[in-house]
């Protein structure tokens, strides 16, 4: 037998002595790419994580605990997981979890949340296999590195299909491998765009990016070809003045496309980004290329795979403001050894390795761009139109030329506005200026672009009195690390709190919540500051 220990001891409750827990109940899950077990406990407790070796096992510890509930091993019997079982031991209950291979895996544990749900402990097991494939290095950075992946396509829109293969599924399966790599190597953070099989604009994927405060996105996707011998990777980064050839500029088209297809279309279809050809964007583009370089060359070195080279075209998901991003198309489900590689855990294993030595190669080389001042001297903020706005009055309201605002959205200055429509906003160095209205207060206009209110009264001269008036011209600077999170089933606020690095009472005043219990599943609350999720 090899043990392969990883000894893990966590705390539910603020007291210093340890608790026992009592097993209550096991429950157990199973969707594409994970399966999850959550262990219900009377109280919470200590815990211990351990995996051992031949046969592969996900142990789990309550030293002191016992059941309190049926003890028979329970079958499972999907692609990670074969059974649990309980073992009654003298120094405590075990929980064994009997894995199919040396799956990736994720432990952590839920408070109680009063009347409604026991603590938990809460196993996700993953498709990706633990110290598989690549192996990353810390990057040279003092904060943790944002990788956005968006798998392409998803819901009603299948994308490519060649015989039993599809490509929304192909692309999900590369992208989480993808996140497994670099999640699993200390500084980096990998974020999905879509984690199921949801229909997502192309819009919405943008948003999800840039609320995520990434650092490199990354869209991934599979090729046909009318010629079955067409085989490789492609490389796309972001053109404004076309593509590089005909045939980029079909794929682009069918690419954008994929709203339509899928049933998803932006409000009135106009609410794509027109983005800004200045310097911002210049050095934006030229990155992109940087990071599409290092994946071919990295495609080059990557046995088996092989690189059609680096192309540009106008994919409208590459459309971002805030980071470099590149398009792949991994390979052709129209070609045998492409489609091969499409078809199988270990080909579609070498793709997500490839793009993850791609990207940490783009930041090695790159690291002392990360936090370059360029990209912090314009603010930025997203406007949701209301009922009886007009673009003159948004424009006055946040001190910026209608003509700008306009060309920016691609929108028809004497053309309506829909309520729900989103216009996106772009100062000039000197910042955003916010018109004052009825109603409003200091605290509360500070609150919303993620400012505080020493940091509004230094910007505007204002004294200690806090005293406004109603259309007095504020000026403003939107916080890039204010995000939204949307609540998930079985979150609690203080699991919110940790994950973002913020205080419970900071998320509650923000979101001006009475009690940290009152939070619904969808509900979306403001998060200033932080690591980010």
């Amino acid at each position: 037998m090899k043990i392969r220990t990883s000894l893990l001891l966590v705390l539910l409750l603020p007291a210093l002595t340890w608790a026992a827990s009592n097993l209550q109940s096991v429950r157990h899950s199973s969707e594409e790419g994970k399966t999850r077990v959550v262990l219900d406990l009377d109280q919470g407790g200590a815990y211990e994580v351990s995996t051992r070796g031949e046969p592969e096992r996900l142990v789990i510890d309550l030293p002191g605990g016992g059941f309190d509930c049926p003890t028979d091993p329970r079958s499972v019997g999907d692609a990670r997981l074969k059974r649990l079982r309980c073992n009654r031991l003298t120094r405590g209950a075990q929980i064994v979890l009997d894995l199919k291979a040396a799956h990736r895996y994720k432990v952590f544990a839920l408070d109680a949340i009063p009347g409604k749900k026991p603590f938990r402990i809460v196993v996700d097991v993953f498709d990706e296999l633990r110290g598989a494939g690549a192996s990353l290095s810390p990057p040279p950075m003092d904060r943790d590195l944002v990788v956005v992946i968006d798998p392409g396509h998803g819901g009603g829109d299948p994308g490519a299909m060649r015989g039993n293969l599809v490509e929304k599924k192909i692309v999900l399966d590369i992208a989480r491998r993808m996140k497994g790599i670099l999640d699993a190597t200390p500084g980096y953070r990998a974020v999905l765009t879509r984690e199921g099989d949801q229909t997502l604009s192309l819009y919405a994927r943008r948003d999800r990016a840039e609320s995520s405060g990434g650092d490199l996105f990354v869209s991934i996707h599979c090729n046909t070809a009318q010629h079955k011998s067409a085989r490789g990777v492609e490389i796309f980064y972001l053109s404004l003045r076309g593509a590089s050839n005909r045939k980029s500029q079909i794929l682009a088209d069918k690419e954008n496309r994929a709203d339509r297809v899928g049933g998803v279309m932006g409000g009135n279809g106009r609410k794509d980004v027109e983005l800004v050809l200045d310097e911002r964007m210049r050095t934006l583009m030229q990155r992109s290329f940087l990071f599409a370089k290092e994946a071919h060359h990295a495609a080059r070195k990557a046995p088996g795979l092989k690189s059609r080279g680096v192309k540009r075209a106008g994919f409208a998901v590459c459309k971002n403001l805030d980071m470099p991003s590149i398009l792949v198309e991994t390979g052709f489900l129209s070609n045998a050894q492409d489609r091969e590689l499409l078809g199988s855990g270990e080909g579609r294993q070498k793709y997500a390795e490839w793009l993850a030595q791609a990207a940490d190669a783009y930041f090695r080389k790159n690291a002392a761009t990360l936090d370059d001042p360029l990209f912090s001297n314009r603010d930025k903020l997203v406007y949701k139109v209301r009922r009886g706005d007009s673009l003159t009055r948004i424009a006055q309201r946040f001190g910026v030329s209608m003509e700008d605002l306009a060309q920016l959205n691609r929108i028809d200055p004497a053309g309506p506005l829909l309520s729900g429509q989103r216009i996106v906003v772009l100062a000039d160095e000197r910042g955003l200026v916010h018109v004052v209205k009825k109603g409003e207060h200091l605290s509360g206009i500070a609150r919303r672009y993620g400012s505080n209110l020493a940091e509004l009264m230094r910007l505007n001269g204002l004294g200690d009195e806090n005293r406004i008036f109603v259309g007095q011209q504020l000026k403003v600077r939107a916080n890039s690390e204010r995000r939204v999170h949307k609540v998930r089933r079985g979150e609690n606020l203080s699991l919110i709190a940790e994950r973002y690095g913020v205080s419970l009472q900071a998320i509650m005043e923000t979101n001006h919540l009475l009690s940290p219990d009152r939070i619904r599943e969808g509900q979306e609350l403001v998060v200033h500051g932080g690591a980010g999720d």
